[in-house]
């Protein structure tokens, strides 16, 4: 009988114990290192990335105080916020302290974007051949969205049971959200290029073989809801990340109310925003926009369904932590000599 060797990484608690440990294979189909969620929350902020594609528009700076009233408007749509109405139809600027929050969200952003030039392109015609390729970029993915979140005050001020919490719900469909606003729609395939210089060509009919029937359909309409509703503005994208972020509906959170008045911060910039562009049809706007969070959300679990049925020894550490993966015993690895 011979064994494969054992090696050690870092389990997520909701804690984020550091000292607990699981036995993890040494499967050479990990192509990444062995870095828990954990430690990635731990480590320093590295260097800020080249800046950003989009840049969010920025209206003169008005140190004026936003003209509120006490009561709450509810939003009719699949996310269950509270944002303040605005009543000032003529402010067109956002204020010192709302570009302090504008600001930092951009720069947290930046952890997200790598400027990657493809050498080689490959266009794979089975969507089963995107897997193996996918699951390193999907580590890379993930690491860069937890500095994205550790560099929000908002996030790093809640406790780490809580950051945890968030990140493996909210944080997980935020990072769907973004993929999909990667899309091109002018050549209707998304590319997405390695580390390597290459890169693969994901046509969206090729979601059609997908186990799950119902990626599809899901696929094209929001996509369709981002060109259409959101207007392919990242404005409104930017903003909607950290409102997916701080759901204060999830289970097992320590400090909602905190998480609670996190989203609503969020929400009421998002709100400003639209007035901003839209005028007196932001309440409108707003509404179906926070209606294409739900899509997101269906589209994650089925997403996340499927890679659980996926050989645990085939997917990332992250990946796994994200998805309370256990690895098998590593007895049921064992090869027996011929």
């Amino acid at each position: 009988m011979k064994r494969k060797t054992k090696t050690k990484t870092k389990r997520v608690s909701n804690k984020l114990d550091n000292e607990n440990s699981c036995p993890e294979n040494g499967s050479e189909s990990v192509m990444i290192d062995n870095h828990s969620i954990a430690d990635t929350l731990s480590e320093e902020q590295n260097s800020r990335s080249q800046d950003m594609d989009n840049d969010f528009y920025v209206p003169n700076i008005d140190s004026s105080d936003i003209d509120s009233t006490d009561s709450y408007y509810e939003s009719q749509s699949a996310v269950v916020a509270i944002a303040k109405p605005i009543n000032d139809y003529n402010n067109n600027n956002f204020n010192e302290n709302e570009m302090h929050f504008v600001s930092e969200l951009l720069s947290a952003i930046k952890h997200m974007k790598r400027n990657l030039v493809a050498i080689t392109v490959w266009e794979p015609t089975n969507f089963d051949d995107f897997f193996r390729p996918l699951m390193h970029k999907n580590e890379e993915s993930i690491s860069s969205f937890v500095k994205t979140c550790k560099s929000l005050k908002a996030f790093k001020d809640i406790c780490e049971r809580d950051q945890m919490t968030l990140f493996k719900s909210g944080g997980i469909e935020a990072l769907t959200f973004h993929r999909y606003t990667r899309f091109d729609y002018d050549n209707d395939w998304w590319k997405v290029v390695m580390d390597n210089g290459n890169a693969l060509i994901l046509r969206l009919d090729l979601l059609k073989q997908h186990r799950f029937e119902t990626v599809y359909p899901m696929s094209k309409k929001v996509l369709n809801s981002i060109k259409h509703t959101l207007d392919l503005d990242f404005n409104i994208i930017y903003l909607l990340l950290p409102i997916m972020i701080f759901n204060p509906n999830k289970t097992n959170l320590v400090h909602p109310e905190i998480v609670r008045f996190q989203q609503q911060l969020y929400m009421f910039l998002l709100q400003r925003y639209l007035r901003i562009r839209y005028g007196s049809e932001c309440d409108i706007k707003l509404a179906q926009i926070l209606n294409i969070i739900q899509d997101i959300r269906q589209l994650t679990d089925i997403h996340n369904q499927d890679t659980r049925l996926k050989d645990p020894k085939l997917l990332g550490p992250l990946l796994r932590e994200v998805l309370d993966i256990e690895l098998p015993p590593v007895d049921q690895y064992s090869l027996t000599a011929l």
